[in-house]
């Protein structure tokens, strides 16, 4: 039977993702379907919880899929079905924060944006390219869907403010407002209050803001990749343990899981803790936390004051699985 439980918890760590263990800017931080990468011309690559990728990188969901992805800095990126999302340039200076920047894009279908430090630190070190339009931040939290058949655009602030420019043409979105039309040249746009928007372009924001998020602090990616494959594997693992007629050795293999993320969690902290202490040394400001319009994991609530972010850096990962009962 132990080497049976060897055998499993082998199987376990081989199940998270070898990417972890190198530097990279971004991962998986939760997904329900399907996700895939694709570098250039080549090959669409399946995406799990916990696998990491770099800049040049455009992320692709299936259809009724959603994903969640973290960066090294903080910025959370949701991603609505049949979405396709393009990380063009993604520069993190922990040394000196005020040198970073973000370039994104969506190319089509939705996402909602909560800056991490680099946006916060430099508003005009963020940019999503959308279409022929260019979004800019000036505060934390947005929503934007684009329609690449249609070439519509629909940008939407939860918290701060956004700045739409296509073509010429400069046109704010305040925290609360809603703006969308097409992106022809000479088009203007007026911003209404997302209550007032139509019923669909409502719905269309409200399921985006609708999928759990993590805090928007820094972390130490290949700890938090890890943490979180590891979260994966053990509410898998706890899963074959609750079906009816569940073997000892299930019953053990959820035990042990829950144990190894633990561990996880605890290491994905440690390294989180700090990487907030080097972006406040690298001049860094901690961004607010994503506006109350969706469910922040952990119960997270909003905070201020360097002693409420650092308790949401703790935070920050999906709370480990409930350790079995004897």
């Amino acid at each position: 039977m132990r080497a049976l439980i060897r055998y499993f918890s082998l199987v376990l760590l081989l199940a998270l993702p070898a990417s972890a263990a190198f530097a990279a800017s971004a991962y998986v931080h939760s997904l329900s379907g399907t996700l895939a990468a694709r570098v250039g011309p080549g090959p669409a690559i399946p995406l799990k919880i916990g696998d990491t990728f770099d800049p040049g990188v455009t992320l692709v969901t299936g259809a009724n899929s959603d994903a969640v992805v973290k960066f090294e800095d903080g910025q959370v990126i949701t991603l609505a079905p049949n979405t396709q999302f393009a990380v063009r340039e993604y520069n993190y200076n922990k040394r000196s924060v005020r040198e970073s920047n973000v370039v994104f894009a969506l190319l089509r279908g939705g996402l909602r944006f909560v800056t991490g430090v680099i946006g916060a630190t430099n508003r005009n070190a963020f940019k999503l390219n959308v279409g022929t339009a260019t979004i800019g931040v000036r505060g934390t939290d947005g929503v934007v869907t684009y329609d690449d058949i249609a070439n519509i655009i629909t940008a939407a602030t939860n918290a701060g403010a956004l700045q739409l420019q296509n073509q010429g043409f400069l046109t704010g979105v305040a925290s609360g407002q809603i703006t969308s039309g097409s992106l022809t040249r000479g088009q203007t746009y007026a911003s209404v209050a997302i209550a007032q928007a139509t019923p669909d372009l409502t719905a269309a924001i409200n399921s985006i803001n609708a999928k759990a998020i993590p805090i928007n602090t820094p972390v130490v990616v290949a700890a938090s990749a890890r943490a979180a494959a590891a979260q994966e594997a053990a509410r898998i693992a706890q899963a074959a343990a609750d079906a009816p007629g569940a073997t000892q050795a299930q019953l053990e293999l959820a035990q042990r899981a829950a144990q190894l993320a633990q561990d996880a969690l605890n290491t994905a902290i440690a390294e989180a803790v700090n990487a907030f202490n080097a972006a406040q040394a690298g001049g860094g400001q901690i961004p607010a936390p994503p506006a109350p319009v969706g469910p922040v994991e952990t119960g997270q609530a909003a905070t201020t004051g360097q002693q409420g972010r650092l308790q949401s850096v703790i935070e920050q990962l999906q709370p480990p699985p409930k350790p079995l009962s004897p």
